[in-house]
């Protein structure tokens, strides 16, 4: 029988304390909930009519230096070319939009997703790019409800009702869902409710959320891998403080990991047949890696030097195979980094700074929804203030969304960094501003509060 020590007690009870806030409040969060998730829907789809974004991807391709087989290459680029191999019949291949045989070169849900739409609505069709923009859209607006449930537990209502408004209508969060066919959108989902279930698994009973977790994490893995740079650190949090609550911590998390280990074992599996060595989920890392490490790099990747890009380079990949090509530009990166350590760490460190300051925009020729780098900045200053503010008062829950933004960019600080990147912690970083505004609010109307009544009403009114 287990034993209900006060110190067990004392810490159940500040978990306790936040669950109890929601469930006894449950029917009021459903209002801002609904609407803000209707309202972010409406937007972002009257943005893909309005602007016709879905012709950005409908465009024909027609250079010299782009082979006639490509022309359709704009609809998703790889994830596009992909699900056009799939519906084609030619199975999970041809990532660059000419026939090149298998590939791991991008994980498969997103693809498998636009298969579907193709089935259905045509391959490479104005109708299909309408559809999965949309679906995109969804994906976004559903965003709403985690985003709302963290920084209610976390932080409160306040924050909670000007986080999920401001994800609703603030235009900076609309532009990937409403322009690009690529797996952001949901990204950014998956990681905002593993957060949130990760915040609840403290005090969970039975095996059912940890069950729910691992298949998650594993939905996750298959969707995005870099996703998976934060499950580690989440993990050791949810062992750390379900060992301070004296509940047993091992079997739950060794159940999320297996069950995610399953759910990535049939893609570990065929990319070892068909690839004919083993490859965890995305085989291109070691390519990635040297885009942006190479001397005379400015460590942002691409200039010329990818496939897509560069013809010479899209026949090197055909006769290499995708292994072989990866395998060699691997080598260069490391090589690169054995004779130039320190041009490595610089560039490093840019990256790391790239990643924050907006500077990746400066390299990329403007576009449809072009931003400038100080509106990236407009986002990450507060938030990195209202992570500081909340790890000073011990919030529970700001270690998690310390690991989250600060351990999910890790693989781009090596690669190379692009805005879209960013998108998937966007939410975390949201409610983190949101809290940092809400705290300067408050700390505003306290001082006029103090300033405007005499010290014997302040006192009186502070009782």
């Amino acid at each position: 029988m287990r034993t209900e020590t006060p110190s067990r007690l004392k810490i159940e009870s500040n978990f306790r304390l936040a669950e109890s806030s929601v469930e006894l409040h449950w029917p009021s969060c459903i209002s801002p909930v609904l609407w803000s998730t209707i309202t972010a829907l409406v937007l972002r789809l009257g943005i893909i009519f309005l602007f016709h974004t879905y012709q950005l991807q409908t465009r024909i391709l027609n250079s010299k230096w782009i082979p006639a087989a490509t022309r359709h290459f704009a609809f998703g680029f790889e994830t596009g070319s992909i699900a056009g191999s799939l519906a084609s019949g030619h199975g999970f291949s041809s990532p660059f939009g000419f026939p090149t045989g298998p590939t791991a070169w991008i994980a498969p849900v997103y693809p498998g997703l636009c298969v579907v739409v193709f089935k259905i609505f045509g391959l490479y069709t104005t109708a299909s790019a309408i559809v999965i923009l949309s679906l995109n859209c969804v994906f976004a607006a559903l965003t709403c409800v985690p985003i709302y449930l963290l920084a209610l537990r976390i932080f409160g209502k306040r924050t909670a009702t000007l986080s999920i408004w401001t994800w609703a209508v603030c235009v900076f969060f609309m532009r990937w869902p409403t322009t690009w066919i690529w797996e952001v959108s949901l990204s950014a989902l998956l990681l905002g409710v593993l957060v949130l279930l990760s915040l609840d698994a403290p005090t969970s009973d039975g095996q059912k959320k940890f069950v729910l977790l691992g298949c998650l994490w594993g939905f996750a893995a298959i969707t995005n891998p870099s996703l998976l740079g934060a499950m580690p650190f989440l993990l050791a949090w949810i062992a750390f403080q379900r060992r301070r609550c004296l509940r047993p911590w091992f079997k739950p998390v060794l159940t999320v990991v297996l069950i995610c280990f399953g759910f990535m074992l049939p893609w570990f599996l065929r990319n070892w047949v068909v690839m004919g060595h083993p490859v965890f989920i995305r085989d291109n890392f070691g390519f990635e890696f040297y885009l942006g490490n190479y001397h005379g790099s400015n460590g942002l990747g691409y200039l010329g030097k990818h496939p897509t890009q560069n013809i010479k380079q899209l026949r090197l990949y055909s006769q290499l195979g995708e292994l072989g090509y990866v395998h060699h530009f691997k080598s260069e990166g490391l090589q690169f980094v054995r004779e130039h350590p320190e041009e490595f760490a610089l560039l490093t460190a840019r990256r790391m700074v790239t990643f924050w300051d907006g500077g990746m925009v400066n390299y990329q020729s403007p576009g449809f929804w072009h931003w400038q780098s100080w509106e990236l900045l407009c986002l990450a200053v507060p938030a990195f203030f209202g992570l500081a503010l909340a790890l000073g008062q011990r919030k529970r829950g700001a270690l998690l969304l310390a690991f989250v933004v600060l351990l999910y960019p890790a693989p781009y600080y090596l690669t190379y960094a692009e805005e879209r990147y960013r998108h998937a912690i966007e939410p975390e970083l949201l409610i983190l501003a949101c809290y940092f505004a809400c705290a300067l609010w408050e700390h505003a109307c306290e001082r006029f509060r103090r300033q405007s009544l005499s010290p014997a009403a302040y006192e009186e009114a502070a009782r």
